[in-house]
């Protein structure tokens, strides 16, 4: 929601991105954020698109989930199911020019057309 970018880092398009920002709680320590849309219905053939870039050299050792839930509550965490995992890596060549986006595509599981769910 604050139009200002603290991070520096350019959105890949328009004025405004998500950004996870690196924390320092220790080796060995897990740490979750979670970015969670209002409801929505998949259609037919229903994607989830979006770009990614790194915002740093070198594989941090993190995990990228995108989840999908069906049920009524935005907030009930334990109700969402992976529908895609990623490492960094798997996200972008870490050999590669980081600074450069590139775009992911998920084919939702059928079990999820028609349905309203939270992403």
């Amino acid at each position: 929601p604050n139009p200002v970018n603290p991070s520096g880092l350019a959105a890949y398009s328009g004025a405004n991105a998500a950004l996870i920002p690196l924390e320092q709680i220790g080796a060995g320590n897990t740490e979750e954020d979670w970015m969670i849309t209002t409801q929505l219905t998949v259609p037919a053939n229903g994607q989830l698109r979006f770009w990614t870039r790194q915002a740093q050299n070198g594989d941090q050792g993190s995990i990228f989930q995108i989840r999908a839930s069906l049920n009524a509550t935005q907030d009930n965490q334990a109700a969402f199911q992976i529908i895609q995992s990623y490492t960094e890596s798997d996200l972008q060549d870490l050999n590669g020019d980081i600074t450069q986006y590139t775009e992911k595509v998920i084919d939702f599981p059928a079990a999820f057309i028609g349905q309203t769910v939270y992403i």
